[in-house]
């Protein structure tokens, strides 16, 4: 990709993009399908192409919220359900 073709791509992104916020995540962690999430959120193809929801800002702490109410529902920190790294062995 061009860079000037990057820059017009992140203007898109900046300008169109849905904010994250609890709210939009509970909306994307709840619907099943791309195309359910984009009318949920107004993302319609008016706004950005088909077949992607572009986010154009995360609210602060998100990520550590997310993180914690997964830990907490099931007692498991996040980092103890990704497996462990597979070495092969010669």
């Amino acid at each position: 990709m061009a860079p000037a073709d990057f820059d017009a791509w992140t203007r898109l992104v900046q300008a169109k993009g849905v904010r994250m916020t609890p709210e939009t995540y509970h909306v994307v962690e709840s619907r099943g399908a791309l195309e359910d999430a984009r009318e949920a959120l107004g993302a319609g193809a008016e706004r950005i192409p088909p077949g992607v929801i572009y986010f154009s800002g995360v609210s602060p702490g998100l990520f550590d919220g997310v993180v914690q109410s997964i830990r907490g529902s099931s007692g498991t920190a996040a980092s103890e359900c990704i497996p462990p790294r597979v070495t092969r062995s010669e």
